[in-house]
């Protein structure tokens, strides 16, 4: 369909500046013209023998090259204006309500190959698991799924998106060490997941100094600078709602650069900044509903895209938990009275899966100092044998506290197949609401085009019919 078709009123310029150069035409016109004026002149009678001394296809050769000039010389400035075709758009989005948590356990025992094909290549589980969590993110196109691994700490991959490209990109960055080597902290991995499946309070980006003024230091009740946190977290809890759409950091040390501080609040007490300083240009992201910002080195964009900040009220929120061990070193509070019971309060599902066999099976064995797999001199990775305990029982009683259902999966196909089940038992469709959004259709190659046939015409067709001959 021709966008030029539509209602005119779809018609805009991104870049209006450039019509300014328009005025120039008119200064090019008079200059033409008094040109003419200074030229050698031949005396005349009269104005008759004038006329005919000057056949009409002379001065249709005077005036039309130039004509055509300045009119390839419009068409190219409107090119650089940027015309664009827009049309604002609405339509209803049905989805499916559900907010999913996916934590995956990164301790070293993920490094077993009890999960390898008998014919097949060596394969740890983490690489089963990985692959199986990259078809289950492919079919839950209308769900918002956040990614959190673990080993003795919980670690954030990625905040919950409906970009499944970026997420399923974040599952590819899954490894072993990548939080610590060693231990299980099934408890903290459920905090932080629960913490990432409950509705969360989403405050805009603000502009702040780490120096405060007087009335934010007696706020603080300190006479010491306030720190960012205190004023985030302040606005977190007044619910204060800000329009710009980038947080800034501005550093205390005089001649430090101002960075991009980004921020995600859940709840008034949980907080998280992630900032980057001068000399550590790191990734950072941030999500602003369920789109995400990208910041590569040197603080250059290389995505970027906002939505509006509002709380999302969906009906059905799940955890799988993914793991392979037990709680090592034990934890103070069970897991299940502490974790489990408040996210049933909270109305969200915990499905638990434990991965890999009972049996003593070999492993890769990590390396602490590069965290990567140790090698032999020869190159070849090191494999001992080993038993990996699960407690089960914490996990099926997790599960049964929160109305899921527990797995174990001793292989890819039984994986896959829990994988299968929790799809269809979290089937759920509703309509969300209205989506809006623009189409939008870049009309500049249009003027370009005109400005340059014009320019080509002028030359070629002009130049050879209307020659000068010395």
């Amino acid at each position: 369909m021709n966008p030029l078709g539509e209602d005119w009123q779809h018609l805009r310029l991104d870049e209006p500046a450039w019509l300014w150069l328009l005025f120039c035409i008119p200064t090019l016109v008079y200059l033409k013209i008094r040109m003419r004026k200074n030229v050698a002149s031949l005396l005349f009678s009269s104005v008759a023998t004038l006329k005919d001394s000057q056949p009409p296809k002379t001065r249709f050769k005077r005036w039309v090259p130039f004509s055509l000039r300045m009119l390839a010389l419009s068409c190219l400035i409107l090119a650089l204006a940027r015309p664009q075709w827009v049309k604002y758009e609405e339509s209803p989005v049905e989805a499916s309500g559900i907010d999913i948590v996916i934590a995956v356990d990164l301790s070293g025992s993920m490094l077993a190959l009890d999960m390898s094909e008998p014919s097949g290549p060596l394969v740890t589980r983490l690489d089963v698991v990985k692959e199986v969590i990259e078809e289950f993110i492919a079919k839950r196109k209308d769900d918002r799924i956040g990614l959190v691994g673990f080993a003795s700490k919980p670690y954030l991959i990625s905040p919950l998106t409906r970009n499944k490209d970026y997420l399923t990109n974040r599952v590819k960055t899954l490894s072993v060490g990548q939080t610590e080597q060693t231990g299980t902290n099934i408890g903290g991995a459920l905090a932080e997941s629960i913490n990432r499946v409950l509705p969360k309070q989403k405050v805009a980006p603000h502009e702040f100094n780490l120096s405060a003024n007087t009335s934010q230091k007696e706020e603080a009740g300190t006479n010491e600078p306030v720190s960012v946190s205190f004023l985030v977290r302040k606005a977190a809890h007044e619910k204060e709602h800000w329009t710009k759409n980038e947080l800034f950091f501005a550093g205390a040390n005089p001649g430090e650069r101002k960075t991009k501080l980004f921020q995600t609040v859940s709840k008034p007490r949980k907080l998280r900044l992630s900032t980057t300083s001068k000399d550590d240009w790191g990734y950072d992201e941030i999500t602003v509903d369920e789109k995400t910002l990208f910041k590569e080195d040197k603080g250059n964009w290389i995505g970027e895209s906002y939505a509006t900040y509002s709380e999302h009220n969906f009906q059905t929120r799940i955890i799988i938990l993914l793991t392979d061990g037990k709680d090592d070193p034990p934890p103070r509070h069970d897991p299940n009275d502490v974790y489990a019971v408040g996210a049933k309060e909270d109305g969200i599902k915990i499905y638990t899966i434990a991965v890999g066999r009972k049996t003593e099976t070999p492993c890769y064995v990590l390396d602490p100092q590069t965290r990567k797999r140790k090698l032999l001199p020869d190159g070849s990775p090191v494999i001992t044998r080993a038993v990996f305990p699960v407690d089960k029982e914490i996990l099926r009683e997790i599960s049964e506290t929160t109305g899921a259902q527990s797995y174990e999966a001793s292989n890819e196909k039984a994986l896959r197949d829990i994988y299968e089940k929790i799809d269809e038992l979290e089937a759920y469709k509703r309509v969300e609401g209205v989506f809006s959004f623009d189409l939008t259709k870049e009309l500049f190659h249009w003027p370009l085009i005109a400005g340059l046939a014009i320019l080509l015409v002028e030359i070629s067709f002009f130049r050879a019919v209307f020659s000068r001959i010395p």
